[in-house]
This record gives structure tokens, C-alpha cells and sequence, in this order.
């Protein structure tokens, strides 16, 4: 997700295995918390948490789910 990315860079965080340190709800945008990364929503959030995966990491708190598992 391309626009997720610009917001992440646009804040500083230049490699995907920072996120790590984050929790998903730690980085969504939320204006009436004044919390979050501005302009990162849940859709943001879901493309992120696929792209972590991809690489077999998880925002902090997480776990990757692997397919055929039980």
C-alpha cells in the first residue's frame, strides 16, 4: 500500500522491521485521541501487517499466521 508507506517514511521509519517495535493500535491513526500516525487507517494497517508477513515478521504483540497450521 503505497500511501501507507509515504505516511510511515513521511515519519521517520525507514525499514519494515521497525514496525516491529509497534503495536498496530499504536500506529492507527486516531484524531480524536490525538494518537497514531496521521493518515494511517485500518486499511493502511492491514496492507502493513500483509507486507510484515510476507517477510515473517508482526507488528509488536502479533504473531504471523502461517497457512495449513492448525
Amino acid at each position: 500500500h503505497a500511501l501507507a508507506a509515504g505516511v510511515l517514511a513521511d515519519v521517520g521509519f525507514v525499514w519494515l522491521h521497525e514496525l516491529t517495535a509497534w503495536t498496530a493500535d499504536e500506529l492507527l491513526s486516531n484524531p480524536r485521541k490525538g494518537t497514531g500516525i496521521k493518515g494511517l487507517g485500518a486499511k493502511g494497517i492491514e496492507a502493513l501487517r500483509a507486507l510484515l508477513a510476507q517477510h515473517g515478521l508482526a507488528f509488536a504483540g502479533e504473531t504471523i499466521e502461517t497457512k495449513g497450521a492448525a
